[in-house]
């Protein structure tokens, strides 16, 4: 499943962020509830912070 979550709109509007690169900490919760329900592929800007966020949940729930 692909998920394309990275800094959208609605992510601004629940944060109250309206520019889009000070979203990056929302995508990851995004990423976050997206991986528990089996998503594999993400579209994102930040592909550091979205590489760490999904190597850090796999070895948690290994």
């Amino acid at each position: 499943m692909l998920v394309p979550v990275s800094r959208k709109t609605v992510i601004g509007e629940v944060l109250g962020l309206p520019t889009p690169s000070d979203r990056d900490a929302g995508t990851i919760a995004c990423i976050s509830a997206a991986m528990s329900r089996g998503a594999e592929i993400f579209r994102v800007h930040n592909v550091k912070a979205a590489w760490q966020t999904v190597k850090m949940l796999d070895a948690i729930t290994r």
